[in-house]
């Protein structure tokens, strides 16, 4: 009874292990890619602020 719920566990912990190794592959195969999210919204409300201010 208990080795059947141990393996069970170890099964489960197994798969999961699997998907975080996918996982790190598919982010290394990214990494190359440049993140432009914070630079266009700093400048978004740059932008956004200035024309406030401005008018």
């Amino acid at each position: 009874m208990k080795l059947d719920r141990l393996t069970d566990v170890m099964d489960r912990y197994s798969r999961l292990l699997k998907q975080v190794e996918a996982q790190l592959i598919e982010n290394k195969k990214h990494a190359e890619a440049i993140d432009l999210t914070p630079w266009l919204v700093s400048s978004l409300v740059f932008f956004f602020l200035y024309t406030y201010m401005q008018g």
